[in-house]
């Protein structure tokens, strides 16, 4: 052998030491961490699938059907009562229907137009009208599939409640509107 392979005597019991106090990961112990990252990753992955999931059913419901339904009819009963007076607001049979005057323009001094809700067969109509001459200018359904509509006078409030029922689904829809002193 070269002189220069002969490792010292000292200089090879200290490699000795070193390599018995090194420690590594052993076969097992890299199988067991890969198996409980696995593990967790599956656990997060059906947790996020399960919240998408949940997102696209609500998103569904809420876009079609009885809730999308329920929701226009709010809003054209919200948008009519706020440019009506309090004072002309009507309600008559029992609550099942509604009567209000509004102005046609900003600068009128009359309440020369109404809007009057009803039910009629399982659809809530709104016919608009001018007051004078008696005239009905237009009729328009809200929602159909409705079972039940009450309207009331709360305090400087005005309710409906609507009941919608498609045989799938069914929704109540509470819309409150304050018009015009």
């Amino acid at each position: 052998m070269p002189a220069d392979r002969i490792m010292p005597i000292n200089m090879r019991r200290t490699c000795e030491v070193q390599f018995r106090h090194m420690r590594g990961l052993t076969l097992i112990e890299l199988m067991l961490a890969m198996v409980i990252s696995t593990i967790v990753l599956a656990a997060v992955g059906a947790a996020m699938l399960g919240g998408v999931h949940g997102y696209n059913s609500a998103y569904r419901r809420a876009s079609t059907g009885v809730l999308s339904d329920g929701y226009v009819a709010a809003r054209g009963f919200k948008a009519t009562l706020r440019k009506s007076a309090m004072s002309s607001v009507r309600i008559t049979d029992q609550g099942g229907a509604l009567t209000a005057r509004y102005y046609a323009a900003l600068d009128s001094e009359n309440l020369d137009r109404y809007a009057r809700f009803y039910v009629s067969g399982n659809e809530l109509r709104v016919e608009f009208g001018i007051v004078r001459p008696a005239q009905i200018v237009s009729t328009q359904t809200l929602c159909t599939n409705v079972s039940a509509c009450t309207f009331a006078k709360v305090g400087n409030m005005v309710q409906m409640v609507l009941k919608i029922d498609d045989g799938q689904e069914e929704s109540t829809v509470l819309s409150s509107a304050i018009p015009q002193n």
